[in-house]
């Protein structure tokens, strides 16, 4: 989530409670971040949606797995 702000300005997920964030975070998909700011290169929108997959199976499974994807982003 703090990726996606930090790229987009957004959260990914507004509801008007918690309670209501809540529920969108298990309902719904985040807009895509280059829908808000086209300037995002698409390797780092992949990368930011992977993390905020609902099947936990799909995210990243170690911080140092996400670390290395954007460290080969920054490389290049």
């Amino acid at each position: 989530a703090i990726l996606y702000e930090l790229t987009t300005g957004r959260r990914p997920f507004r509801g008007e409670s918690a309670m209501e964030t809540i529920q969108l975070v298990l309902t719904r998909e985040p807009q895509r971040p280059r829908a808000i700011e086209p300037r995002i290169p698409r390797d780092l929108e992949t990368i930011g949606l992977k993390c905020l997959e609902k099947d936990p199976r799909k995210r990243y499974a170690t911080a140092p797995e996400l670390a290395a994807d954007l460290r080969a982003f920054l490389a290049g």
